[in-house]
C-alpha cells in the first residue's frame, strides 16, 4: 500500500514538472521577457540643412533569432534624423538560448561627412531564473572592448565650412559693370591736366602779347 502511494506521488510530481516545463514559453511571453535597445548620434562640423537621416542597422548572426517588433529576416534598420537618440522596438524572447547580434551605422552619401564606422556586439542570454521561469541577460559591447555599454553611440564629423565674406567695392576694385573703379584717380588727373593746360595757354598768350608790343 505504501509502495503504491509512493508511485502515485512520484507520477503526480512528474506530471507537475512536465506541465511547468511546457508552460515556460507561455509564462515567458506573458512576463514580457524583452530587450529594448537604444542608439544615439552625435555630430560636429558644419551641419547640413535640412538635417541628414542616419541609419543604424541591427543584424542577427542567426537569421532565425528574434528581431525588434517581431520582424523577420535577420536585420532591422533604425533611422535617426540629425543628432539624437532613438530606441529599437522591443525584442521579445520566449525560449532558452544565446542570441548574438551586430550593430553598425550604414554609411551615408554626404561627401563632406566622415561617418562613424565602429560596430557593437549584442549578446542576449535567455536563462532559467532562480525563482522559476526565464530571465534575460544583456551584454552590449563596442567591438574590441571588454566593458559593457548602455547604448550604441555613433559620432559623425562634417567638414567645417567658413562662409565667404560679402565682396566690398574699393578704389581699384572691379565694379559690377566689370570696369576698374579708378574714377577718383581719373578725376584728380583730369583736374591736373586742365590746370596745366590753362597755364600753358596763359603763357602762350603772354608771349604773343609781348611779341606784338615789340613789333
Amino acid at each position: 500500500m505504501k509502495s503504491s502511494f509512493l508511485k502515485i506521488a512520484r507520477t503526480l510530481m512528474a506530471l507537475v514538472l512536465c506541465t511547468a516545463a511546457l508552460a515556460l514559453p507561455a509564462l515567458a511571453e506573458a512576463d514580457g521577457l524583452s530587450v529594448r535597445l537604444d542608439a544615439g548620434i552625435t555630430l560636429e562640423g558644419t551641419l547640413p540643412d535640412p538635417a541628414e537621416i542616419y541609419t543604424i542597422r541591427l543584424t542577427a548572426d542567426d537569421s532565425a533569432s528574434p528581431m525588434p517588433g517581431g520582424q523577420t529576416g535577420g536585420s532591422y534598420d533604425l533611422e535617426i534624423t540629425g543628432a539624437g537618440t532613438a530606441s529599437f522596438p522591443a525584442i521579445a524572447y520566449d525560449r532558452l538560448g544565446i542570441y548574438t547580434y551586430t550593430l553598425a551605422q550604414v554609411p551615408g552619401t554626404n561627401p563632406d561627412c566622415t561617418y562613424d564606422a565602429r560596430t557593437y556586439s549584442l549578446t542576449v542570454s535567455v536563462v532559467n531564473a532562480e525563482s522559476g521561469g526565464l530571465a534575460v541577460e544583456v551584454a552590449l559591447r563596442e567591438d574590441g572592448r571588454v566593458e559593457k555599454t548602455a547604448m550604441a553611440a555613433f559620432h559623425n564629423a562634417y567638414k567645417v565650412i567658413v562662409p565667404t565674406p560679402a565682396p566690398t567695392t574699393e578704389p581699384g576694385a572691379i565694379t559690377p559693370t566689370g570696369v576698374s573703379d579708378h574714377w577718383m584717380y581719373y578725376l584728380s588727373g583730369s583736374a591736373a591736366l586742365l590746370v596745366a593746360a590753362a597755364f600753358l595757354v596763359r603763357s602762350l598768350c603772354r608771349r604773343d602779347a609781348r611779341r606784338d608790343d615789340a613789333e
